[in-house]
């Protein structure tokens, strides 16, 4: 498999037992030439024989993989929306795309979309996440938030880490917040790690504001 020398780095490394299994996940960062990519990794391991202290890995997979050595560095977009006529509607989805091509059976590309709408109809979409993986993604509209100032919020959990998105508004700005979090193993001192909710993108609206849809 490796005919040109690889590079490959386990970070955040998890440990846990399950049964006579031992289980770590990490993310795998992998280069190989002009190729790069890393994700969500999980490798199960059990001792070779009665009393051995050998262990062996008797399962190995990849949960998620994205392009590139290391992960991609957030800087805050602005867009400036606030000469559409108004008021905008904003509408949050999952979309799934087509199979990853040499990817593991039964992954899926998956985009979290956020769709705005003028009064006039002329939309713009905007890609907020996108990852590849087999976890089972709802691709009906998102239901707005019933708090003021928060239009929608999603998070999810896949191979011990997790992102959480809030698209928030005030009377000038549209939003996107984004924060990751990672759990724990259970062992003390090792409780996780959950983030701060970040601004990606703040998007200027027009004096008619914006109202959230399915």
């Amino acid at each position: 498999m490796v005919v040109a020398k690889a590079t490959v780095v386990a970070d955040g490394r998890h440990f846990a037992m399950k049964g006579d299994t031992l289980e770590a996940t990490f993310t795998q960062r992998f280069r190989q030439g002009s190729y790069e990519d890393h994700g969500k990794k999980v490798l199960s391991f059990k001792k070779s024989g009665e009393g051995s202290g050998v262990w062996k890995i008797v399962r190995e997979e990849m949960k998620t993989s994205a392009n590139g050595f290391n992960d991609p560095k957030v800087a805050v977009k602005e867009v400036d929306l606030s000469a559409r006529p108004g008021p905008l509607s904003a509408s949050l989805r999952w979309e799934n795309g087509k199979p990853v091509a040499d990817g593991p059976e039964g992954f899926t590309t998956h985009k979290l979309r956020l769709t705005i709408t003028d009064a006039k109809g002329k939309k713009e979409i905007y890609d907020l996440f996108q990852e590849s993986s087999d976890r089972p993604v709802e691709t009906a509209p998102l239901a707005p938030s019933t708090t003021k100032g928060l239009l929608f919020e999603e998070s999810f959990w896949w191979a011990g880490a997790g992102d959480g998105f809030r698209i928030v508004v005030d009377a000038e700005h549209l939003v996107v917040k984004h924060k990751i979090q990672e759990e724990g193993n259970g062992e003390e001192g090792a409780g996780g790690f959950d983030g701060a909710y970040l601004d990606e993108m703040r998007i200027a609206i027009p004096a008619g504001g914006v109202k959230a849809t399915k």
